[in-house]
């Protein structure tokens, strides 16, 4: 309970709660006039004569330094003693149809069945509609609290998720300006990190609202922290960087995994530089170039950034795959042994009329009404990704 009013009152961290001047002056409107209908108490009613003058100086303090939902509360407390037969039972009433919408059904039943109970005993009703007013008030504090989380959370999400797409766009302008980096190492690396830290940004950003939702006071003031939430661009940008190196030592190969460990493909051009065609003058491959390898070309290039922006996205990509490749360092059988870890469907060609007239055997097939055929083979057949044998 000490921890959860912490968070309410933002003495643990936690956001002050959200006030709109005008609605809490409106509050502060409403419960002065409820104030000034009531007769002041004799002097020998010492307990609600105390209450009286505890009320008058709360007010004076709004009216002077402004009017918090604090005061307002407290006040009301105070009235809840102070209200005439009459005043009580309209309260009594009123403070029923506020908890059908607020409170969960079974506490607002249970307040139904004990204003009945009370029946006209003025003592019991002050009772009920006491204890009604500070669970009523409390919820209004948790969701104003609650609302305060919200707010900062989405308001830091945002923040990564730009920072992040300004990585990404600042990672893809260097790499177009280091043309003397071509086909580095540097660049595969730079490039993974922006893609990976994208994907998070962007995986933050989808459930986001899912999150939220599903999130108590306790989580979302956890997930409001800064830094908790920079460790998850951080843990995106590193599964990214793994991934590649999974590439890179080819650990992972397929038809749909880029070539990243030197291929000899660099006719598409450099994946630094975005050129096509051959390299300047003076830094043919292997004469003077700053690296021995082949650069990479720009499938490969399209490849790899949409690769590692989803293992920035996904939170189980990577980690399922080092699983896997623990499992096979074991001896044991991996999970799903025998089965592609990415099905590949091959590419299926539709005839058009650019075609060579002479070859109408699929023409043939679509005037029938049949469709091309896709089919999905294995991946010893189609080079999905898989791991090294043991």
């Amino acid at each position: 309970m000490r921890r959860t009013a912490g968070l309410l009152t933002g003495a643990d961290g936690g956001p002050r709660p959200i006030q709109v001047a005008a609605l809490s002056e409106q509050f502060f409107c409403t419960l002065r006039a409820s104030f000034k209908r009531l007769p002041e108490p004799a002097e020998q009613d010492a307990v609600r004569r105390r209450l009286w003058l505890d009320v008058e100086q709360l007010l004076h303090e709004a009216a002077d330094s402004g009017a918090s939902w604090d005061h307002a509360y407290q006040v009301e407390q105070y009235l809840v003693d102070l209200y005439d037969p009459m005043t009580l039972g309209t309260e009594l009433r009123v403070r029923l149809l506020e908890a059908d919408s607020t409170l969960s059904p079974e506490l607002s039943a249970w307040y139904q069945a004990e204003v009945v109970t009370a029946g006209t005993d003025a003592a019991a009703q002050r009772a009920v509609l006491s204890r009604l007013v500070n669970d009523l008030q409390w919820r209004y504090k948790m969701r104003e609290t609650r609302r305060g989380f919200t707010q900062r959370i989405t308001r830091n999400t945002a923040f990564l998720f730009v920072a992040s797409i300004a990585l990404f766009v600042a990672v893809l302008g260097l790499s177009m300006e280091w043309d003397r980096l071509a086909g580095s190492w540097l660049d595969e690396v730079v490039l993974s990190i922006g893609a990976g830290a994208f994907g998070a940004g962007f995986s933050m950003m989808l459930g986001l609202n899912q999150r939220l939702g599903d999130s108590g006071l306790d989580n979302l003031k956890l997930l409001s922290n800064r830094w908790i939430m920079g460790s998850r661009v951080l843990v995106g940008a590193g599964a990214a960087l793994i991934l590649m190196y999974l590439m890179k030592s080819s650990l992972l190969s397929g038809s749909i995994i880029p070539d990243i460990d030197g291929a000899s493909d660099s006719s598409i051009g450099a994946m630094s530089t975005g050129l096509i065609g051959p390299p300047p003058p003076g830094e043919e491959q292997g004469q003077g170039a700053p690296d021995s390898r082949a650069p990479l070309s720009s499938e490969s290039v399209a490849l790899l950034v949409a690769w590692c922006f989803i293992a920035g996205f996904s939170e189980k990509l990577v980690p399922s795959i080092l699983a896997r490749a623990e499992s096979n360092l074991k001896g044991g059988e991996p999970p799903g042994a025998g089965q592609p870890m990415v099905a590949m469907v091959r590419p299926v060609t539709v005839p058009t009329a650019l075609d060579d007239p002479s070859d109408d055997g699929d023409l043939d097939e679509l005037e029938d009404g049949a469709e091309p055929e896709t089919t999905i083979e294995p991946a010893a057949a189609t080079g999905a990704p898989k791991l090294p044998p043991q």
